[in-house]
């Protein structure tokens, strides 16, 4: 089964993260799993004048960082959301397009918000090595799985053994197989959800090693190696996509920005695939459907509407 652009406009796969929508309830048990751990780790400290203990999801390194100061640095947090949407907006694509079956129907909604937390479990922990945080990167190990295991009193949100979160990681790592036969079997299901979240976790991987051995541009080159491995390993073909920066004065960059969570799920039924606000400038993916002047004059005939002073935004 193969699956066009316009097939993928029709999935609506943009629904999946409106606020009621199925990422935010597979997301639920997470956030809370987080926000716990925050509280306790914090539970002493006499805000203001104590500093608060941000957690290793915040102090750890997911990309970049000692060693690797040829790549840009992210959060340990940041990287694994980045992989939670991607690994997500492929898994949604797979279940709406039939391509879970039988184990999981496309109408099947409070199943799929099931599949789908475990989706997030395994991007959350698929750098554990990362979080125990002793510099290298490496295949995490089971030690490495069941002390984020710990930390996060997972057990509490979600129905996930750590060994069994152990086998799934190390079915999207691909390294440490010597270890497969001594961790538990894999659904078929499972399967396919790990092969979400590694294609995704590729996906940044690659955009990545290319900024810093190529010098392209990071944004784009993750626009481009993610349409390249839909199609490849699943035969999903996106809508082209152009990334583009503007710098402005944060309010109007605000401005910019809703157009953009408003036009894009319209005209290409995704996500926007790229979108970021650093000081005054704002860098974002539109597909080929919406052209930058088209999105640009929207946006400042709403501000001739609503009587506001018109910018024109320096374009880079």
């Amino acid at each position: 089964m193969s699956l066009g652009a316009a097939q993928v406009k029709e999935l609506d796969p943009a629904a999946a993260f409106e606020p009621g929508g199925v990422f935010k309830r597979a997301f639920a048990p997470l956030q809370r799993a987080l926000d716990e751990q925050f509280k306790r780790r914090n539970a002493n400290v006499k805000y203001p004048s104590d500093l608060l203990d941000p957690t290793p999801w915040l102090t750890r390194a997911g990309k970049g960082g000692p060693g690797y100061e040829q790549y840009r640095a992210v959060s340990l947090a940041r990287h694994c959301l980045d992989v939670m949407f991607l690994g997500a907006l492929t898994a949604f694509l797979l279940w709406k397009s039939g391509m879970l079956r039988p184990d999981l129907a496309p109408d099947d909604e409070e199943g799929f918000v099931k599949a789908l937390t475990r989706v997030l479990v395994i991007a959350l922990f698929h750098d554990a090595d990362k979080y125990v945080g002793d510099g290298r990167s490496r295949s995490p190990t089971e030690s490495d799985v069941e002390t984020v295991y710990r930390d996060l009193a997972l057990d509490r949100y979600v129905q996930m053994t750590s060994k069994e979160i152990t086998a799934l990681v190390s079915e999207v790592e691909q390294r440490g197989l010597v270890n497969a036969l001594l961790l538990p079997a894999i659904s078929p299901l499972d399967g396919q959800l790990t092969k979400a979240v590694a294609l995704a976790d590729r996906a940044v991987g690659d955009a990545a090693g290319r900024a810093a051995k190529e010098g392209v541009d990071e944004d784009q080159a993750l626009v481009d190696s993610l349409s390249e491995r839909l199609r490849q390993t699943f035969a999903i073909e996106l809508p082209r996509q152009r990334v583009f920066r503007l710098r402005h004065q944060p309010a109007i960059l605000r401005e910019i920005q809703l157009e953009i969570l408003d036009s894009v799920p319209y005209r290409s039924g995704l996500p926007p695939l790229v979108l970021s606000v650093n000081g005054e400038e704002l860098t974002f993916a539109l597909p080929e459907s919406l052209p930058l002047a088209e999105l640009l004059d929207a946006v400042q005939q709403q501000w001739a509407d609503e009587r506001r002073p018109g910018c024109e935004p320096a374009r880079t």
